[in-house]
């Protein structure tokens, strides 16, 4: 959401403002004047971006090299100047060391598991192109995306083909369907009341 961005021009503002007494019409008691409560905040901003950098920095170490025991010590390095007690810190680190265990058993440990969510939305931007009408359903977008996913062999295949309709169609019912919600209620309006219930059931 880029709160950080907010946050240091927050902190540039308020450098613009020194301590001490000004002259009525200066251009610092002006700017006093249009502050309001901002000055009152001048620690909450100093230990936000003091938590808020090394993290963003472990952002771009992450997003470009994956997360693996070299990025992990990096990111750990970075740190340095936030409390050992404070959550963020040790929220950040267990969180890293839990993806660490999942990258171990993916045989990734090595090469660095990717954290970033780009590829994920660029394989549904993908998958919105082929085989959907004009709703795009989720699910159904879904159901597509392993078609695009790796190399297609002669099992794959055979297993595509093994596919009855009807297995096809017990796995799509078993999933809500915007599709099949619409073609319910365009022509019985009465009918939303009908999903709607189903949705809170469902949740």
């Amino acid at each position: 959401m880029n709160i950080h961005r907010m946050v240091k021009w927050a902190e540039m503002v308020l450098k613009h403002s020194p301590r001490g007494r000004v002259s009525k019409d200066s251009v610092v008691s002006k700017l006093r004047n249009y502050l309001g409560k901002l000055p009152e905040y001048k620690q909450f901003i100093k230990r936000f971006l003091r938590d808020a950098s090394p993290l963003l920095k472990s952002q771009e170490i992450l997003k470009a090299q994956g997360l693996n025991m070299k990025t992990y010590k990096e990111c750990k390095g970075l740190l340095k100047n936030i409390p050992q007690s404070s959550q963020v810190r040790i929220g950040f680190i267990t969180w890293m060391e839990k993806q660490l265990i999942v990258a171990e058993s993916l045989g990734m440990g090595n090469t660095g598991m990717p954290i970033c969510s780009d590829n994920i939305e660029s394989l549904f931007g993908l998958g919105k192109t082929h085989g959907t009408g004009e709703v795009k359903d989720a699910n159904r977008i879904a159901l597509r995306l392993p078609a695009f996913c790796g190399s297609v062999n002669r099992e794959s295949v055979r297993m595509a083909m093994g596919v009855t309709v009807k297995e096809q169609q017990e796995v799509e019912n078993k999933l809500l369907s915007l599709t099949r919600q619409r073609r319910k209620i365009l022509p019985t309006p009465e009918a939303l009341q009908i999903v709607c219930q189903l949705s809170l059931t469902v949740v």
